[in-house]
């Protein structure tokens, strides 16, 4: 039985496939409509949140349209954002039928850009570690060191233009994802927000919404996720390398910690003891 649910499981892909190829080739573009996609369709936040935002206040003619995730689709209903579920047949057609994609990391390997689709990559982060072609060795499951860095050049030859944070990223992104295509060196969008909203008011909002005390510093930890410590194929672990034991001994009277597990990492993280001086914050809508 299940050999038999593999055989038909895997032939429908192939035929999803097929029909967004063929789709691709055959659908008339409509030079209005953007979709975005966040962390695999799983946020609305970062750099095409940044993006979306700004589009929809300054330029109303276009339509936005978000890529949810199946777990995702609450969160955009209840913020009333216009989505098409990730995989979905609306998805299959809006996907070829839009002229822009907007994204902030790689798309499954499978899904054929169509030659008149302008697709924008954002990335998301500073490039503080090797990243696809200048790492020495992958040990992620799954996939081998060569297969890897192979299968992530091939996604950013579809990228028609790359957003870099700063000159030093620049360099090392061209590098990294042998991207020979236009990249934008302009900041990331989501770094607005911290210029134009660094008031006391809007620091007060949040930490009254999130029910955070407003009298403590906060420090704010976001690690990036580590190739080697995982369970299986696409979930990661994480182990806190600090002692928040003690940190909270010293430091309680004065901070609070907040965490923000990178997207990857599958880990809940037990909190148990440290109420009220570290807070999980990896579900929080968004970095910015």
């Amino acid at each position: 039985m299940p050999l038999f649910k593999n055989i038909i499981k895997n032939t429908f892909f192939r035929l999803y496939k097929v029909i967004f190829l063929i789709l691709g080739k055959c659908i008339l573009k409509n030079s209005n409509i953007v979709i975005f996609e966040s962390f695999l369709g799983k946020q609305y936040s970062d750099n095409p949140r940044a993006i979306y935002e700004y589009l929809r206040e300054y330029y109303p003619m276009y339509t936005l349209i978000w890529s949810a995730d199946r777990e995702a689709v609450p969160k955009f209903q209840e913020l009333d954002i216009k989505y098409t579920k990730r995989f979905s047949l609306k998805w299959l057609y809006l996907m070829n039928r839009a002229k822009y994609w907007v994204s902030n990391s790689r798309m499954p390997l499978w899904i054929p850009k169509p030659p008149s689709t302008i697709y924008l990559q954002t990335w998301h982060g500073t490039p503080l570690k090797k990243l696809a072609y200048d790492m020495d060795q992958v040990l992620m499951p799954g996939t081998s060191t060569e297969s890897y860095k192979r299968n992530f050049l091939y996604e950013a030859r579809k990228w028609d233009y790359l957003v870099s944070p700063n000159r030093y990223s620049t360099a090392i992104l061209k590098q990294a994802f042998q991207f020979n295509k236009k990249i934008l060196e302009t900041g990331y969008p989501r770094n607005d927000y911290l210029i134009n909203s660094n008031t006391t008011k809007e620091m007060n909002r949040i930490k009254a919404k999130q029910d955070l005390p407003d009298d403590k510093k906060i420090i704010l930890y976001a690690p990036t996720w580590r190739d080697n410590e995982f369970y299986g194929k696409g979930r990661y672990k994480f182990d806190i390398p600090m002692d928040l034991d003690r940190m909270k001994e010293e430091l309680s009277d004065d901070y609070i910690i907040l965490l923000r597990m990178h997207y990857l990492i599958a880990e809940n993280i037990d909190l148990t003891g440290l109420e009220g001086f570290v807070y999980d914050f990896s579900e929080y809508e968004d970095i910015r």
